[in-house]
């Protein structure tokens, strides 16, 4: 039996740092989405938040959400989701106090100590439009997980998207970040 093989896709506002509890305790080959092999349909795709979103361009052996969403903006298929003058809100911040943004989103997730990462500007103000504008289909193989305590993706707006899903767990009293607010 080979080793399995995973890609890991960060949501907004985190780098490869954010996996590093987990990968540490996984064997076989990693990825991340800054490095992402020719051939991706043997291996397991992981994101979290706006990732789960970012790695459907792919093909995966399985998938994995942790806290993801498949459209952020509140609509009339998803009212629960957040108001887009909310997102808009946040690019504004982005250009004036960036560091004011991260800072806040970090203390939205649950986390009492922010991590420290190598943020580029462009790259955050894409991922704002990104979740702006685009929504995605909830691919058939995915392990959706999500906690009952996210204050960035509703615990209603996950139910809406993802509660018929087969492979649907709610971790009670999870964040946005689900555990990983203990290892940073």
């Amino acid at each position: 039996m080979s080793e399995l093989g995973f890609c890991f896709f960060s949501g907004f506002g985190f780098d490869r740092k954010f996996w590093e509890p987990l990968t540490s305790l996984l064997s076989g080959e990693h990825y991340f989405s800054d490095s992402i092999p020719k051939e991706t349909q043997g291996l397991i795709g992981v994101g979290h938040s706006l990732g789960f979103m970012k790695m459907q361009t792919y093909s995966w052996k399985a998938q994995v959400g942790i806290c993801p969403f498949l459209q952020m903006v509140r609509s009339v298929s998803y009212p629960k989701g957040v108001h887009p003058l909310v997102l808009r809100q946040m690019l504004q911040k982005l250009e004036s106090q960036p560091h004011v943004l991260l800072s806040d989103f970090y203390h939205n997730c649950g986390l009492e100590a922010h991590p420290e990462i190598s943020f580029h500007a462009n790259e955050l103000r894409d991922d704002l439009k990104l979740m702006l504008n685009c929504s995605i289909t909830l691919p058939a193989h995915a392990l959706i997980l999500v906690g009952t305590e996210d204050r960035i993706v509703d615990i209603e707006h996950s139910r809406h998207m993802f509660s018929s899903h087969q492979d649907y767990v709610e971790h009670p009293n999870g964040g946005h970040v689900l555990g990983f607010d203990k290892a940073n």
